[in-house]
């Protein structure tokens, strides 16, 4: 299994505080997305055969953002606060779910960490302690050959 490697701007665990301030930010970033874009679609929308295809160019953009905006929402934003609560990341699919998902957000908000992720992080450190110290008994000063 190919580890990813730890990011400042996207890491693979947020806490509580992190994760709304992710989120609120995207929030407002999907919203000015789609407002500028509700405006491209209003003056595209004006009658005349030369804007039947700027309205559907439009809507091709809307379209992709909206997309890219709900993979980012779940990958970068939902995706590591479920993992730093100690929970599979197959439960990020529950933002797809009316209704559960406004529970399933509160619950992420005040989940506190969990015990996989602190379990993994303990893993982490002692396979980087042992990479970092030699093995007791292999000195290498005291080579016999």
């Amino acid at each position: 299994m190919i580890q990813e490697k730890e990011s400042k701007l996207f890491p693979r665990r947020v806490a509580r505080l992190s994760f709304l301030c992710r989120y609120l930010l995207w929030v407002v970033a999907a919203a000015i997305f789609c407002a500028m874009l509700q405006v491209c679609l209003v003056l595209a929308s004006q009658p005349g055969p030369k804007n039947i295809a700027a309205l559907l160019v439009a809507e091709l953009c809307l379209l992709a953002v909206v997309v890219y905006l709900l993979y980012y929402g779940v990958r970068y934003v939902n995706l590591p606060r479920i993992r730093d609560a100690g929970m599979h990341g197959a439960f990020a699919l529950l933002i797809f779910v009316p209704l559960i998902n406004i529970l399933f957000l509160l619950f992420l908000l005040f989940a506190p960490t969990g015990t996989a992720g602190k379990k993994e992080n303990q893993t982490a450190n002692q396979a980087s302690d042992a990479t970092s110290e030699p093995a007791p008994g292999a000195d290498s000063s005291s080579h016999q050959g």
